[in-house]
């Protein structure tokens, strides 16, 4: 499976990409095809980092120099999941491809 994600090492280099859908496309797609999320992607232009919309799912990755972000995301999420009375994301997958972290979220 080809993620195929950019050449990135910073955050002003992800903020200069965040926002253009055709370099994150194959990475998404694999993401996709990987957990069989169905539906279009949608990118969100909201926060600092990569979110998507697939279907009823939310994407949101972190680039190799924000993996410590992933790792709290995930363990953070984890411990959410179904135990809280008001709604809030729950954690579907979390994992790394390629060097990248990504969580996928209701």
């Amino acid at each position: 499976m080809t993620y195929d994600w950019p050449a990135i090492t910073t955050d002003e280099e992800l903020g200069a990409l965040r926002q253009n859908a055709e370099v994150w496309a194959a990475g998404i797609a694999a993401i996709c095809q990987r957990h069989g999320l169905l539906g279009e992607p949608r990118l969100f232009d909201v926060g600092s980092f990569v979110l998507y919309g697939v279907g009823d799912r939310v994407i949101k990755l972190f680039g190799p120099w924000e993996i410590a972000h992933f790792h709290t995301e995930r363990r953070v999420l984890g411990l959410l999941t179904g135990r809280l009375t008001t709604p809030s994301p729950e954690l579907v997958v979390a994992d790394i491809a390629d060097g990248w972290g990504y969580v996928v979220m209701t």
